[in-house]
């Protein structure tokens, strides 16, 4: 695994990035980058970089999406 973390910021001005100069502590799952604390993401048991976190998330995740109750409340008067 490489030492230090190879996920580049790019700011939305600027084309090039800036690499994270952190120490690496794990491989994106997917991709195998090598990851630091704050660039990683988990999910399924798995670290991801933030780009391929996304994409997992989106296409290829084992987690149900969470199913939203409809609430009916009665009415009433006040008073």
């Amino acid at each position: 695994m490489v030492a230090y973390c190879q996920i580049e910021h790019v700011d939305s001005d600027r084309d090039t990035g800036t690499p994270c100069s952190n120490r690496a502590v794990a491989e994106c799952a997917e991709c195998g980058a090598a990851i630091c604390a704050d660039c990683r993401t988990w999910c399924c048991g798995q670290s991801f970089c933030e780009v391929c976190g996304d994409y997992h998330v989106t296409h290829s995740c084992v987690r149900k999406p969470v199913q939203y109750e409809q609430r009916v409340f009665g009415s009433h008067k006040a008073g």
